[in-house]
């Protein structure tokens, strides 16, 4: 999970917001890639859960009103 991690943080709109939001807050790098692997495997549960194809489009962060 690892490295499909750093891949993602380049490659992977959703989990590329992560890493810009979490730096942002001045969070470490190694806390930032164990929150793309906690994402990438939330990301890859809905997938299977659901039984549809992953779309980077849909709203997956939560807001805070």
């Amino acid at each position: 999970m690892y490295m499909a991690a750093i891949v993602a943080m380049s490659y992977n709109p959703p989990i590329a917001q992560l890493v810009a939001r979490l730096k942002e807050r001045g969070k470490r790098g190694k806390l930032i890639v164990m929150a793309a692997m906690n994402k990438l495997i939330r990301i890859c549960y809905g997938v299977i859960k659901s039984r549809k194809p992953f779309d980077p489009t849909l709203n997956t962060t939560p807001t805070l009103a």
